[in-house]
């Protein structure tokens, strides 16, 4: 965006050579800092930068309250922060009359607002409709805002001259901020500055002056840290003690908050439009052991297209069930949970003592632990509190009741469905599997909004004649989802998924599956093993959008059909019903944002990739699957192909190491605008790289070893392959050939190539010269 500078006497100039922070606060404010180095570009308009004058960027407006300049050796810089201008006009716009009586909050707001020029836009869902008020008025318009916002409960958003206004701005949506996939440098800060646990509410009074009404609060950290007074209520307009405990309830800051910070990255890439402050997002934070709906509470962003906005989320209530488990076995717990100095919680004690509390605790009496005698309104306050943490957030443990599943390898198909059917039924499920092996027959269906966190010694194992263990989808229904609209938000974090095919085979023609996934979005797999399979997928990723498998190992396949080969491990494609039989619909939505990322393959019929895809006419594919990261993966003693990238586009391969393959390490055909770099081989039936139809493909780094070991294959071989480039290609041990580029290429080049001494043919089969059409050696 454009930065103009706007002079007190009407001047308007437009600046060059600078970069601009832009800040959207929790609280509703925004403001920017810009610095800017004076050079011969903009001598006209770096002196309007000064305290007082209007920055325009964007549909806003914004007034220069602090200013620094400096010098930049013969030149200099300045250094400004500037608000939004309502919070300024608001600031100097005074309302001297009065009012009294009852009214809506847009004739509140007309009235404190008048001869300011901004326009409120009002949502208003879940408010009053009207409420009373005593002389309201006499007073700048920005405190009466404020008072305004207060008593309905809202919040509001400014853009331009119009004010947005509602119960809570922002939007519910369905993206992903996961680490790896597009975070980078989360930070957490638990907060305990503000905690109180005690307060007293006065109602109305008597005419003689005691109170109609009256109550007091405790809250259950008390029994840790003690009674800590937070400031009366005084409300005259209430006159029952329900309602007066229930204001105290939700009035005292009696939970520990914790706090999310991240850099977001690639949220263009992942087809997200904006997000906004207020926005609620899901947030997945492996190492913070973090799995959450929660809101963009700030936001900062750049005028630098390369620098990436900053996300803060916050706050995450529910920790305060975990600092009650974690003190209740210890009081000298205190001394290495709070810091004395900062009075914050310390990152050690939460990571160790308390989240292993937390994650034993499954009912109140498990969280009172060592408590057995307290007063009665003590108890009251706990149950009171202990519920209300576990409504936004209930990690259930399969063992425990009421569902206590046994884990002993029986089949305990019926309950393990009645768990995942808790996301159906109830808009989201948490599960954890403790160690043990949990035996199902059938297939398992998984619904929106399903968390799993199993135990590194917990198994999911397929027993019966059922060839899948989970789908995300209607078995048979042709029609079940189109686009991403199915079942997604799906998330499995640890443990095993066993095929059980060597134990508990089917017949030769069949495959098996651990994961049927069709028209699903944010899906996720993150150090999960999946082992044993027959013939077919592990995972089969049909039409799918942003899915991640991050430290996972897939291993062992049970080959009965050996003439078969088309079976990748993890299967990227556009769901057909030839492809995809399991459910539809089948609308040509193609699976794109893709990552693979630290994964291990080994003793399998194929890697990653796939072999068939929607043709036109012609016979070229008539769409593609795109943006798929395979990154830091080794691929093992596998019987074909490592990778098979078929009808791709977009598609980066990097760090990553092949070893005994039976048929290509890199098998490319119809592939576009990608890159490999840092790719490495050892030992391959056929080619080293072999891609066909493929154009437009970067190489970087490449060494490929012992490749071609079966006759009549080339360590690299082109057809029909067109602008491609390879940098640093080595070729070492016993290649048939060095590269062979078929007649059909075209403008393919190679730099800084390395070959042993007695690789045979170079440039070119056996026989053959350099292709005319290769154009280029260097």
């Amino acid at each position: 965006m454009d930065l103009y500078i706007k002079s007190l006497t009407g001047q308007i100039e437009m600046l060059t050579n600078y970069e601009v922070a832009r800040k959207f606060s929790e609280d509703g404010k925004k403001q920017i800092t810009v610095s800017i180095t004076k050079t011969e570009n903009n001598l006209h308009s770096f002196p309007l930068v000064i305290n007082e004058n209007i920055l325009m960027y964007g549909e806003d407006q914004y007034v220069i309250k602090q200013h620094a300049e400096s010098t930049v050796g013969k030149s200099t810089s300045i250094n400004c922060t500037a608000v939004h201008k309502m919070f300024e006009d608001f600031n100097h716009n005074y309302i001297y009359e009065q009012i009294t009586g009852t009214y809506s909050i847009s004739s509140l707001l007309e009235f404190a607002a008048a001869g300011t020029g901004y326009s409120f836009i009002v949502d208003t869902t879940d408010l009053k409709s009207e409420i009373s008020v005593e002389n309201f008025g006499d007073g700048n318009t920005q405190n009466l805002f404020k008072t305004i916002q207060d008593l309905f409960g809202v919040e509001f958003d400014v853009r331009g001259t119009n004010i947005y206004i509602g119960k809570e701005v922002g939007d519910k949506t369905d993206y992903q901020f996961r680490y790896l996939l597009n975070i980078d440098g989360p930070q957490k800060e638990i907060d305990t500055s503000s905690l109180k646990t005690y307060i007293r509410a006065f109602g109305q009074k008597y005419s003689d002056g005691t109170y109609v009404a009256q109550t007091e609060y405790t809250s259950p950290l008390a029994a840790v840290y003690g009674i800590r007074h937070a400031d009366p209520i005084r409300d005259d307009q209430i006159s029952d003690n329900d309602t007066l405990l229930e204001q105290c309830k939700s009035t005292l800051t009696d939970s520990i908050e914790m706090f999310i910070k991240l850099t977001a990255t690639e949220i263009k890439e992942l087809g997200w439009k904006k997000v906004n402050r207020g926005d609620y997002v899901w947030c997945i934070i492996d190492p913070f052991d973090l799995f959450v709906y929660i809101r963009v509470v700030e936001i900062e962003d750049y005028s630098n297209k390369y620098k990436d906005a900053v996300y803060t989320f916050g706050a995450i209530k529910n920790d305060a069930k975990k600092i009650i488990a974690n003190f209740n076995k210890s009081n000298k717990v205190i001394s290495t949970v709070i810091d004395t100095t900062t009075k914050k919680v310390k990152d050690t004690a939460l990571s160790s003592n308390v989240k292993s509390a937390l994650s034993k605790a499954n009912s109140i009496s498990d969280i009172v632990g060592d408590i057995t005698i307290l007063p009665s309104w003590a108890q009251e306050s706990l149950a009171y509190a202990v519920s209300k943490m576990y409504d936004s957030f209930t990690e259930i443990n399969v063992k425990q009741p009421p569902y206590n599943l046994s884990g002993n390898s029986a089949n305990e198909m019926a309950k393990l469905q009645s768990l995942f059917d808790l996301a159906r039924d109830n808009g989201s499920v948490y599960l954890y599997f403790p160690e043990g092996i949990y035996g199902m027959s059938g297939y398992l269906r998984l619904y929106s909004n399903t968390f799993v966190r199993m135990h590194n010694k917990a198994t999911i194992k397929r027993l019966g004649s059922g060839y899948k263990v989970f789908v995300n989808g209607e078995l048979g229904n042709a029609n079940y989802a189109t686009g991403y609209n199915g079942e997604g938000n799906i998330h499995f974090v640890g443990g095993c998924i066993d095929c059980n095919a060597f134990e508990n085979p089917l017949s030769a023609e069949k495959g098996t599956t651990a994961f049927d996934l069709s028209h699903g979005k944010n899906i996720s797999f993150t150090g999960v093993e999946m082992k044993n399979n027959q013939n077919g997928h592990f995972v089969q990723v049909a039409s799918c959008s942003n899915v991640l498998f991050n430290g996972c190992y897939i291993h062992d396949v049970n080959h009965l059909d050996s003439e078969y080969m088309n079976c990748e491990a993890i299967q990227i494609e556009v769901a057909t019903d030839v492809s995809f039989p399991s459910f539809g619909g089948y609308d040509s939505t193609t699976s794109q944002n893709i990552r693979i990322i630290d994964c291990n393959f080994e003793n399998l019929i194929r890697g990653i990739g796939t072999h068939g895809y929607p043709a036109a006419e012609n016979g070229l594919p008539s769409i593609y699957c795109s943006d798929i990261v395979i990154e830091r993966c080794q691929f093992k003693n596998i019987v074909d192909n490592a990778i098979s990238l078929l009808a791709y586009k977009r598609v980066t391969v990097q760090n990553v190491h092949v070893e005994d393959i039976g048929g290509y390490a890199l098998w490319t055909r119809y592939l576009y605008d990608s890159s490999i770099d840092k790719f490495s081989c050892d030992h391959t039936g056929k080619s080293g790289i072999y891609m066909q139809y493929s154009d437009d493909i970067e190489f970087g780094k490449l060494t490929l070893e012992n490749t071609c070991e079966n006759e009549g294959y080339s360590a690299i071989r082109l057809d029909n392959a067109h602008n491609n480039v390879f940098r640093n290609p080595v070729v070492k041990g016993s290649a048939h050939n060095w590269a062979f580029f078929a007649t059909a290429c075209e403008n393919n080049r190679l730099y800084d190539y390395n070959f042993d001494i007695g690789i045979v043919g170079m440039i070119g089969g056996d026989s053959l010269p350099l292709s005319p059409s290769f154009s280029e050696i260097t």
